[in-house]
């Protein structure tokens, strides 16, 4: 295919334009994704997608976007606008096939795929549509040239610069920062690159469209192969979950040192340290070696002395807060799918070891044996009624509970790596925390309580979900706990049409758009279900896994849902949210 080259770039972008001498259709079944799902490929920070009404990216309008989820580019958008006889016309949704985007419109779609993790190929075959790169912080001051016309190759902006052959592409200088291409009566074809660092080399993107679809078929493939299998009622989200891995995992680059998936290519676009433990899980059933990189990829980062951040991206770590080790709970389960080699499992063992070490040191202040949480966000469940209504630092059931595992895990893990005495000794640090929960951390009736550190007083009477966790830890606890806690579950306003409120309905703190304060979520709902069943309660875990998956099937995988309607709420496409959906349907 001949080609007539146009070359054009802003911050950190390069945009290769060529008029497309011809182009044939690669039929393939629709697939159309959740809406909030931005196309991308594994190993990209480029994504493409479309914004309802401004909903699901800050900042923006309506229509087609292209950006970058690097931390630094979170709100450097390029909006495309088509348009026919100078009037735009509305893209009226994206179809995302298995292994390429289609943006319809009434004159035909606008098609993307990705030649490689830092090329996006985009093309239209219509002859009359227009195509505007609108992006969305222009620069106030401009230097070029006032006879801008045909023999003009370059264009400069301050520091950026727009390289382009006028032939089929003009810049509009009184629309800001805007580049309109046209197409010629084959229609237009724009490759688009991610110069992460540095300027583009020249050289000419080499292979077809067609190429680039069959190479991302193939790769999309692989990794629905690789998810656990469900019922087949629940097949189409899993499907659906595909997609949303596929596009969500950054290569290495800045700071990330090996594939990190992410939590959303929206505005949730970085990891933080126990969902992608949560997203390991449901990588464990099939592919072991990707569910090793979700889960070693965040103690990447950690310290020394053994902490963990809250959150990472590909420019920043975020030490405000961490997360509740769930690590050691992880981790067993993952073994219980496949043992792990045994340079692995050395490892893993030298990490969970130092953040167990990390915990049992720097969060016992008022060294009794139990753990604290200094703030909501540590115990991942920010604003949680548990926590922020009794000012930490606190000690809650539920971190105990963790770390009772994990140190169970350790032991295990010590044992098969022939280290008897460590095994030894991680076994009875367990069982004394354990035994030091039940004393200090539930009542005489078995029911879960909070205790202060500033009063050494008690939050009995919490409706929020976090403090049944420790189900979790099944029949290590006395009868009157479990008993205490299932029935809570089944009497206290958590169970809805929907699955579990993470606050009570009947609390007069529950809110239905209240982050943790009511909403249903993909990770509590796992760990409780988890625990019912660790209880012997596989009925009413199997009823909470169902009307979890029915919940996805009509709401997608969002952040988070509405207790009641089931109505999606926040980040319309989050990553542990499928992963939840997927242990869920396939322990079902």
């Amino acid at each position: 295919m001949k080609k007539q080259s146009e070359v054009f770039s802003f911050r950190g972008f390069a945009f290769v334009a060529a008029v497309v001498a011809a182009a044939v259709a690669v039929a393939t079944p629709v697939q159309v994704g959740n809406p909030g799902f931005m196309y991308s490929v594994p190993g990209s920070f480029l994504t493409v997608g479309r914004c309802e009404k401004g909903k699901y990216m800050f900042n923006t309008y309506p229509g087609l976007w292209i950006r970058n989820v690097s931390t630094s580019w979170r709100e450097n958008f390029c909006r495309l606008v088509p348009s026919v006889d100078g009037k735009d016309i509305e893209v009226t949704q994206c179809v995302m096939r298995d292994g390429w985007l289609e943006a319809c419109t009434e004159k035909g779609p606008i098609e993307f795929a990705y030649m490689r993790p830092d090329v996006v190929l985009m093309r239209s075959k219509s002859p009359e549509m227009h195509i505007r790169f609108e992006f969305q912080h222009p620069r106030q001051k401009y230097d070029f040239p006032a006879t801008f016309g045909r023999t003009i190759d370059y264009l400069h902006f301050n520091a950026d610069r727009i390289l382009m052959d006028t032939r089929t592409g003009v810049r509009d200088p009184d629309r800001g920062n805007t580049v309109r291409v046209h197409p010629s009566k084959d229609g237009i074809e724009v490759a688009i690159l991610d110069i992460h660092t540095g300027d583009w080399d020249g050289n000419e993107v080499k292979g077809s469209f067609e190429e680039a679809v069959a190479r991302q078929k193939a790769s999309f493939k692989r990794m629905y192969a690789s998810l656990p299998s469900v019922p087949k009622e629940f097949e189409w989200a899993r499907h659906e979950a595909a997609i949303l891995f596929w596009t969500t995992i950054a290569g290495p680059r800045g700071m990330f040192r090996r594939p990190m998936m992410l939590m959303s290519n929206n505005w949730m676009n970085k990891t933080w340290s126990w969902d992608h433990a949560i997203n390991s899980l449901s990588l464990g059933y099939r592919d072991q070696d990707a569910a090793w990189e979700q889960f070693r990829c965040m103690f990447d980062f950690m310290t020394p002395e053994g902490m963990m951040p809250d959150m990472v991206s590909d420019e920043q770590i975020f030490w405000l807060a961490v997360k509740p080790p769930v690590h050691g709970w992880v981790f067993s389960k993952l073994r219980a799918m496949k043992e792990f080699p045994r340079d692995k499992l050395e490892i893993a063992y030298a990490l969970i070891e130092k953040w167990t070490n990390w915990w049992l040191t720097r969060r016992d202040f008022d060294h009794n044996g139990l753990a604290e949480y200094l703030d909501g966000c540590d115990s991942g469940w920010d604003n949680s009624t548990a926590i922020c209504m009794n000012r930490p630092p606190l000690e809650t059931p539920d971190l105990q509970a963790f770390l009772v595992l994990q140190m169970e895990c350790l032991a295990d893990i010590a044992k098969t790596l022939g280290r008897s005495e460590e095994a030894a000794q991680w076994s009875e640090r367990s069982k004394m925390m354990l035994d030091a929960t039940v004393k200090i951390l539930f009542d005489e009736d078995g029911a879960p309580r909070v205790r202060r550190l500033r009063d050494g007083g008690f939050d009995r009477d919490s409706l929020s979900l976090v403090t049944r966790l420790p189900l979790i830890l099944g029949k290590r606890l006395p009868e009157k706990c479990r008993a205490k806690m299932i029935d809570d579950i089944k009497t206290k306003g958590f169970i809805t049409d929907w699955g579990l409120a993470s606050e009570s309905v009947n609390s007069r703190h529950y809110h239905p758009d209240g982050y943790w304060k009511g909403p249903i979520w993909g990770p509590s709902t796992l760990i409780a279900v988890d625990g019912l069943r660790a209880c012997g309660e596989d009925a009413l875990a199997d009823e909470i896994s169902l009307k979890f998956c029915k919940l996805i099937m009509k709401s997608g995988f969002s952040e988070n849902f509405d207790a009641k309607t089931g109505e999606a709420r926040r980040d319309p496409a989050y990553t542990w949210t499928a992963s939840a959906f997927l242990v869920l349907a396939h322990e079902l």
